[in-house]
């Protein structure tokens, strides 16, 4: 936890930070995430641990028997929880319980998704910035259970990885013959490299469970219903996301995009020379990411509150890349670009940080990211589908969004069923 140096008689606005990592890998000590920057501006910066892999996402039948809580999705609970302590104790440090915005990128932007969307964490939080965290499903979102047999559920996954380590039946011995498992036999290898699950038996569920008291629906059900914390929003991503297809021909690709097939066409081949590798990485971050951002921007605004999207073009000076990847963002966003880059920093990197630091403190502060010598960013409007973008000269700028066909046709595909 970061608090102002300087005491004010007013209590600070307070941001938590939601790492990423899959849901299976990462932390909240890396230097990058440090909130010193958000202190020095007169913010409280409190950040923490939260149960990852199969500590924080499990079902069995045997657990399902034998415990009343809620079940499955026990990282959520420990964001809740945490949620809670800050409620209770940050005026203590300075903070106001009032004035708390959740920030999380990648699975820690699903993990804001999951805190808007749940009702035990209601009251807890006044804003929410989410990057890179899509806005359409939480991974897999397998349900707890399932009596059709044709429909894998989070409790299949957990038999599945009780089978391996020799455990059966869903009595009170298998419970403690899995509580007995070492901490090394829980987590089995499973890291970002290999969380794919296995088509035949599945030992992971790959993240959020469909338990229906934490998490009830997608992020998209929950977003076309009104159901979620109806807060302003920063909403975005970098514009090298993360995402992938695997079409093994363009015919099969635009296919994809039922009626909207030639649409689809002329929005990302119009001139029919693109290569194939690079239509499926771009539909395929357009669908996982760009347009899932701009969905949550349209519904947030669409409930009444202001949503302020963007993406991140910038690339630091000394790295060789075609634009930004994902999580690239993180450490202008919290002005620790020098301890990601050390030496070879530049003063544009530096002015860069600076930049994307201020939106988001001045968001965090005030509900809005604008401030004086910044460049005037808008809440979002249907009509006008302007977004901020930070691009390789470090510039921000508010312009029509270059995407904006593409992501049309990426909506229409969205919807199809």
């Amino acid at each position: 936890m970061f608090k102002p140096a300087k005491q004010s008689k007013q209590p600070y606005p307070v941001v938590v930070w939601i790492y990423g990592g899959g849901f299976v890998n990462s932390g909240s000590s890396p230097g990058v995430y440090s909130g010193e920057s958000f202190a020095k501006q007169g913010v409280v910066f409190v950040s923490f641990n939260y149960r990852l892999g199969r500590f924080g996402f499990f079902a069995h039948p045997a657990l399902s028997s034998f415990e009343n809580d809620a079940l499955g999705n026990y990282a959520f609970m420990d964001q809740i929880a945490a949620l809670n302590w800050i409620k209770s104790n940050i005026s203590q440090f300075g903070g106001d319980p009032q004035q708390v915005t959740l920030m999380g990128e990648s699975a820690g932007g699903k993990s804001v998704h999951a805190m808007m969307q749940t009702s035990a964490a209601q009251g807890l939080f006044n804003k929410a910035i989410i990057m890179s965290g899509g806005g359409r499903e939480l991974f897999n979102q397998l349900p707890l259970t399932s009596d059709n047999k044709n429909i894998l559920s989070a409790e299949q996954v957990g038999v599945n990885f009780a089978a391996q380590h020799g455990i059966t039946g869903d009595n009170k011995a298998a419970l403690n013959a899995l509580r007995a498992l070492s901490a090394e036999q829980l987590v089995d290898g499973l890291n970002l490299a290999n969380m794919t699950p296995s088509p035949e038996a599945p030992t992971y569920v790959g993240g959020p469970i469909l338990d229906g008291i934490l998490v009830s629906s997608s992020t998209e059900e929950a977003f076309n219903e009104g159901n979620f914390s109806h807060v302003p929003t920063m909403v975005g991503t970098t514009d090298k996301d993360i995402g992938f297809a695997i079409y093994s021909t363009k015919e099969a690709l635009f296919k994809s995009f039922g009626s909207r097939a030639e649409q689809a066409q002329q929005a990302y081949d119009s001139k029919g020379n693109t290569d194939l590798a690079i239509l499926n990485y771009e539909t395929g971050q357009d669908l996982l990411m760009q347009e899932p951002a701009r969905f949550v921007a349209q519904q947030v605004s669409k409930f009444s509150q202001p949503a302020f999207i963007y993406r991140f073009g910038y690339v630091a000076q000394t790295v060789t890349a075609q634009g930004a990847a994902h999580a690239t963002e993180i450490p202008y966003f919290f002005n620790t670009v020098t301890t990601k880059y050390g030496h070879i920093t530049t003063e544009q990197d530096k002015q860069t940080a600076k930049t994307m630091h201020r939106y988001v403190t001045n968001f965090i502060k005030y509900g809005t990211p604008n401030g004086p010598g910044l460049s005037a960013w808008r809440a979002f409007k249907e009509d006008e589908r302007y977004i901020l973008q930070l691009n390789k000269q470090g510039t921000a700028t508010f312009s029509p969004d270059p995407l904006e066909a593409r992501l049309d046709v990426t909506q229409a595909k969205a919807s199809i069923k």
